[in-house]
């Protein structure tokens, strides 16, 4: 048995700094003390040890000092992390609630809950009354087989997939983390991805299983990002593509900055960018990471970023190669494991692996067919080359990564395919310098005479009633066919080529 690490940090590191959010900044004790506050109003609702209890917070407050506060304070009493996606719809919110049976939902704004079908009945606000300051709660104690979080992620059928990651799983995860890119007792990670995702969560955690700091950003901005950098001793950050895109845009010249590792993951990555990024001063490391396996799962390491292969090129066109512990295993069609240098569907097992989506009744037969024998089907292509490293090449289940958040073209079809007018369509993600993905709609109408922009127009407005903003289609065509292969299947690549001669936007 353990204590949560918040619990040990209060112990051996109280007087360290754990996080600073703005003007705010708290040591290991300080956050102890606000966890232990609010744990108290979770015990007072019945909240104990195996409890499942769920955070969902307002767009724009996703990463807010309340979060790390309660999201510390369900840890602190052995119960199950569960944050809902901020940015979520109604409509996905009800399937993620679908999924699992929460003893308490934490909220920041209750009045977002009117719109579910089937909204929870016990509820707490984060403005609710909690113990007085320097109030102490006995941190439960917990074992490494315990259910830690529950994070929820998207995948090929469409459905909110919740994946469950317990206390060794995410233990696993930033001791292999910390081998590749080292620890320094000092190091301090800076937050701007949400902390509803595995990308932003870990950071958190990380920082309290290491002793370390991290600095809370509400959200991501290029110009506070910079500002940022350029005041604060920050040594670690983790963005997506489109981050680094739009931070390399809005400097004017080198980025100087105390950073010593920033990992870009969560959507394609352009070789090119990794390497503007070395040059004008960002230390930035492609990664290949999923939920379901706690974030990491291959990294280039900062020596390997100045190491050439035989042939005279950098590392920049890889994801590294595994974290220790990590295996992967590159398998044909038949299921036999491919020679280096053959593209094929990249499987992974390690310590940090989920156990299995928890599954109901309404999920798809194949729902827990990627957790098979010790491995993960990661749903990718890839290869490995001879020394090991690396190379991701396309999905095989065609979801779109954009922004470093996942869309479901299959989710978005959906929608579109309730509007009155519309005969067929296809949806695909088309590369984007600045997202790495964006989301693209090819549409057949009924009437091939009937103009397109009230058709337009309306497609839009039921994406925006259904849809995460981060789903909706970007670029649009009116087409007269479906372009197909010839078995009848919708011709991906050939609609992607259609975007490719024509910016497509309407």
């Amino acid at each position: 048995m353990m204590r949560p690490w918040l619990a040990q940090r209060w112990i051996d590191r109280g007087d360290t700094l754990a996080l600073r959010a703005g003007d705010v900044a708290l040591t290991y004790a300080e956050l102890a003390g606000e966890a232990q506050r609010r744990a108290i109003a979770l015990q007072e609702r019945g909240v104990a040890r195996g409890s499942r209890v769920g955070i969902l917070t307002s767009p724009d407050s996703q990463n807010s000092l309340d979060f790390v506060f309660w999201a510390h304070a369900i840890l602190w009493v052995g119960a199950t992390l569960v944050p809902l996606h901020s940015k979520a719809s109604a409509a996905e919110l009800d399937i993620q609630l679908s999924k699992i049976a929460l003893e308490l939902l934490l909220v920041d704004d209750a009045g977002r809950l009117a719109e579910l079908k089937h909204p929870p009945t016990n509820i707490l606000d984060f403005s609710a009354p909690i113990a007085p300051l320097g109030s102490e709660c006995l941190p439960a104690q917990i074992n490494g087989e315990d259910t830690m979080t529950v994070l929820f992620t998207s995948g090929t059928s469409g459905h909110a997939k919740a994946v469950p990651l317990s206390v060794q799983n995410h233990q696993a995860s930033a001791s292999a983390s910390s081998m590749r890119l080292g620890l320094c007792e000092d190091d301090h990670w800076l937050c701007c991805l949400p902390l509803c995702h595995v990308g932003g969560l870990a950071i958190m955690l990380r920082s309290a299983i290491y002793g370390t700091s991290f600095e809370l950003m509400p959200g991501f901005s290029a110009p506070e990002v910079l500002a940022l950098l350029a005041e604060q001793r920050v040594t670690l950050a983790s963005f997506v593509p489109t981050m680094l895109y739009r931070l390399l845009d809005e400097a004017d010249a080198d980025i100087r900055t105390r950073l010593r590792a920033v990992l870009i993951g969560g959507g394609p990555m352009d070789a090119e960018l990794l390497r503007e990024a070395h040059r004008r001063g960002i230390p930035a490391l492609p990664t290949y990471g999923m939920t379901e396996m706690g974030s990491q799962i291959a990294t280039l390491s900062p020596h390997e970023t100045r190491q050439r292969t035989p042939g005279g090129d950098d590392r920049f066109d890889t994801a590294g190669t595994p974290l220790d512990g990590v295996t992967i295993r590159i398998e044909a069609e038949d299921g036999s494991a491919c020679a280096a240098g053959e593209v094929g569907q990249i499987r992974v097992s390690g310590p940090m692996q989920s156990p299995g989506y928890l599954s109901t009744d309404a999920d798809p037969p194949e729902h827990d067919l990627r957790f098979i024998d010790g491995w993960f089907h990661t749903g990718d292509m890839g290869w490995l080359d001879a020394e090991g490293y690396l190379h991701i090449e396309h999905r095989i289940s065609d979801l779109i990564v954009s922004g470093g958040e996942n869309v479901d073209p299959t989710e978005v079809a959906r929608v579109l395919r309730g509007v009155d007018g519309v005969r067929e369509l296809a949806v695909v993600g088309v590369d984007d310098p600045e997202w790495g993905q964006v989301v693209a709609a090819v549409v057949v109408r009924k009437d091939s005479n009937a103009p397109t922009e009230p058709l337009l127009q309306t497609l839009k407005q039921a994406c925006a009633a259904e849809l995460a903003p981060f789903k909706i289609p970007r670029k649009w065509r009116f087409i007269d066919e479906i372009p197909r292969t010839a078995t009848s299947k919708t011709n991906r690549h050939q609609i992607r080529a259609l975007f490719a001669t024509t910016d497509g936007d309407n």
